[in-house]
């Protein structure tokens, strides 16, 4: 990309933005990171553009931003329908996501990740496969750091290894993956998408510029995610709890198995190696193992990262044991089935925290799970009384308001070997930062519980 002297604005001055930011200026353009939100509200951002050598331009977008700028990068949390990105468009201005930004800098084989549910934990597996085979890879997009600024750091040999959300795929352009997983597709972000075929046509692009040398591996359980990947030019990889696939990863009868194209089916390894917990953590190991396979990496480093993978932060995360009841932290769990994928994974009773910033969701879909498997609902935030009218009568409902307040009332209603799991099935941004502030003030409540004193 030729920047040199010429002016670039990025909208939104979370971790994307500032890589993208970063990015640009040692490109050599002209770089102004804007944000809605004032000074007040960033009160690190002013020293921070000072370090690059950019301008802010804080409080809002005004449209006089756009005199003489020849590209716009959007963060993945600003809507690319807001007046600002549209009068950009109109006047000719290139409009990127930064996932796009980052593909674009420096050419190099990814492998990236999106689906609703799973792809952080299979993103998280892919990138310990790469580890245990020793191949360079770095790790970031919606998981961890952005990437813009690191990929002009890294070798030329080094992979990228990227969750990306449908946010970040609104706006590509030549962005194209030697590798795409989409792990499940259910709704989700209806609160920005007008409806469930927007929604998958945003996830989609992470194969439309992809041909028959890329790989595109899916689960063939999700007939609708079928419908939308039979559309790929790209080699169909599939992984499948208990149906044997042409090409890639299926679990039966406690084997996992695996066959690459044109060649004969193989176990892999036995369904006990594995230490995640639930049917929805093997879909992810399947996926990732079609992945890397997909890749070119050898099978005894799938194996070993498999066998030796523990989970990640903030996904059916343990938080920890109080008078012998057990506390688990989903906080990533921001939608409606990843709380249904949560509950199939626990038998004994379950004490559940719910709520937070709606996202359109149905929490009527966990009826029969809630009244089979949960012993009390705990309600916390703006969707509370949602949650509350569409699961009455299922089990018992509590309304809390707060996080700590849940904390505490399931400890002390839940009954030792129980579990008392935060999964929220909603967005985070109603009382907390992000998930990862929600779980880790979660994981600082339980904590509390055990010394005594009062977090």
């Amino acid at each position: 990309m030729d920047l040199k002297g010429k002016k670039a604005v990025v909208l939104g001055a979370a971790r994307s933005g500032w890589s993208a930011a970063s990015a640009l200026k040692r490109q050599g353009a002209e770089v102004v990171l804007s944000d809605a939100k004032g000074a007040d509200k960033l009160p690190e951002a002013a020293a921070q553009a000072a370090k690059l050598g950019i301008s802010l331009a804080l409080g809002g977008h005004p449209e006089s931003l756009l005199q003489g700028c020849a590209m716009l990068v959007l963060s993945p949390g600003v809507p690319n329908r807001i007046p600002f990105v549209q009068a950009a468009r109109k006047q000719g201005v290139a409009v990127l996501s930064e996932i796009e930004l980052a593909f674009q800098l420096r050419a190099r084989r990814w492998v990236a990740i999106t689906g609703t549910n799973g792809k952080t934990t299979t993103t998280s597996l892919i990138h310990a496969i790469f580890q245990a085979a020793q191949t360079p890879a770095l790790l970031g997009g919606n998981i961890g750091e952005a990437l813009a600024d690191r990929t002009l750091d890294a070798s030329a040999e080094t992979a990228v290894v990227a969750e990306v959300s449908s946010f970040q795929l609104e706006d590509i352009h030549q962005f194209c993956p030697s590798v795409a997983v989409l792990t499940n597709l259910t709704p989700d972000h209806l609160d920005r998408y007008n409806g469930m075929e927007a929604y998958a046509a945003a996830k989609a692009r992470i194969f439309e510029n992809m041909d028959s040398r890329g790989h595109l591996v899916s689960n063939a359980m999700d007939m609708g995610l079928q419908q939308l990947c039979s559309r790929s030019r790209a080699t169909q990889w599939r992984f499948s709890r208990g149906t044997e696939q042409p090409v890639g990863a299926w679990e039966k009868e406690g084997i996992l198995w695996m066959r690459e194209p044109g060649a004969q089916a193989e176990v892999l390894m036995p369904l006990s190696g594995l230490k995640l917990r639930g049917p929805h953590n093997l879909e992810n190991a399947l996926a990732a193992a079609c992945a890397c396979a997909a890749f070119g990496l050898p099978w005894s480093a799938i194996v070993d990262a498999l066998q030796g993978f523990e989970g990640v932060e903030h996904r059916l995360e343990p938080a920890g044991d109080h008078r012998g009841i057990h506390f688990v932290n989903d906080s990533k769990a921001t939608n409606v089935d990843s709380v249904k994928k949560a509950l199939q994974s626990f038998d004994e009773p379950v004490h559940l925290i719910l709520g937070g910033r709606d996202k359109e969701g149905n929490f009527t879909a966990l009826a029969s799970l809630v009244h089979a498997h949960v012993a009390r609902v705990y309600t916390i935030g703006e969707a509370a009384e949602k949650v509350e009218r569409q699961l009455q009568g299922q089990a018992p409902i509590e309304a809390c308001g707060d996080l700590a307040t849940a904390v505490r009332s399931a400890a002390a209603r839940a009954k030792k070997g129980e579990w008392v799991l935060l999964s929220p099935g909603c967005a985070s941004f109603d009382q907390f930062d992000n998930y990862e502030h929600r779980g880790r003030t979660f994981k600082a409540l339980v904590q509390a519980l055990k010394t005594g004193v009062t977090a």
